[in-house]
């Protein structure tokens, strides 16, 4: 026999309730996660910069002064310190970028809409309703920061905010389907937090010259968002986080060979963090089990839409059937 719709209605309640629960540990995960990471980004930020220094680039290295070295060096620990933070203000601007478009969209929308005045309000509530997840629902008390551009210098001051912005976030989603689209958006903004990282560092590293200073920023950016390293047969392609290029310049003359040039540059890859530190790899393989179950749930979710959908159209045809 199928279920009445007041059956129905309470599954899908309860399931909300229980997609709720699990967002909230979702979102506890991606905390101690965020935490984790941010440690592992400034030990093997600072470990790949020391293996450029003296494994891949030592002459260069030893044509610093004392004084610039530990200028590079104190540059290169704050930029793995803020990592967090700029982890935040990307996930911020996103929010905000999609809150913009959302508006957009919504508004064009209503601009096509022939509707007569006593309707307007009604339509544009409906419209919000049914508009693809806005920012604002996927994380309803998202992390806010009162000064985005403010760079922390004090330990206790970076762990201070970061507390605020945790007690502020709560993830109260009731479909799972939102859940995987913040999940999803959280790991693109790590990923883009780590080529930032990546890309700070190498500066770092070519305002001093360790880094052939005549390499392209473009040439930069785009070996740093390529998938796999090149290695060329370098000799120093197994070293973690660091990308192995080979440049090919023309000469203007025909007769004479094109010139071929290895450069290594550092790059922060999330899989080799993660591989390095033990830690960070069970907090990973937690979310991941976490995620196998949200994807269940959406799909019983959907049934149960599809099911009370279905329970409500039998019911209307019902309701509007009559025997001549």
């Amino acid at each position: 026999m199928p279920s009445s719709i007041q059956q129905i209605k309470q599954d899908i309640a309860n399931l909300e309730k229980t997609v709720t629960e699990v967002g909230q540990e979702l979102q506890s995960l991606y905390d101690q996660y965020l935490d984790l990471l941010s440690q592992s980004v400034q030990k093997q930020l600072i470990l790949a910069s020391y293996q450029i220094c003296t494994q891949v680039y030592p002459e260069s290295f030893l044509r610093l002064s004392l004084d610039r070295r530990q200028k590079l060096q104190r540059n290169l620990k704050n930029l793995g310190k803020d990592f967090k933070v700029t982890f935040w203000n990307n996930l911020e601007k996103s929010e905000q970028v999609e809150e913009r478009q959302n508006g957009d969209i919504l508004e064009e929308m209503l601009k096509n809409l022939p509707l007569v005045p006593e309707q307007a309000e009604e339509q544009e509530d409906l419209l919000k309703e049914k508009l693809p997840i806005e920012a604002s629902e996927i994380l309803e008390q998202s992390q806010k920061l009162e000064e985005p551009t403010k760079i922390f210098n004090d330990t206790d001051e970076l762990d201070s905010e970061t507390s605020e912005l945790k007690q502020q976030e709560n993830i109260n989603l009731p479909n799972p389907e939102y859940l995987i689209l913040w999940q999803q958006k959280v790991e693109r903004i790590i990923k883009k937090t780590l080529d930032y990282t990546s890309k700070e560092a190498n500066k770092c590293l070519q305002e001093v010259n360790i880094i052939p200073s005549h390499l392209p920023t473009k040439i930069i950016d785009v070996a740093l968002q390529a998938e796999e390293a090149s290695s060329g047969g370098n000799k120093f392609n197994q070293l973690a986080n660091i990308l192995n290029l080979v440049i090919e310049t023309e000469k203007k003359q025909k007769a004479k060979p094109t010139s071929v040039t290895p450069i290594s540059l550092l790059r922060l890859r999330l899989s080799e963090i993660e591989f390095a530190d033990p830690v960070l790899s069970n907090q990973r393989y937690q979310i991941r089990d976490l995620l196998k179950k949200i994807d269940k749930m959406r799909q019983r979710y959907q049934t149960k839409k599809r099911e009370y959908a279905i329970a409500e159209a039998e019911a209307a045809w019902r309701s509007s059937w009559y025997e001549d």
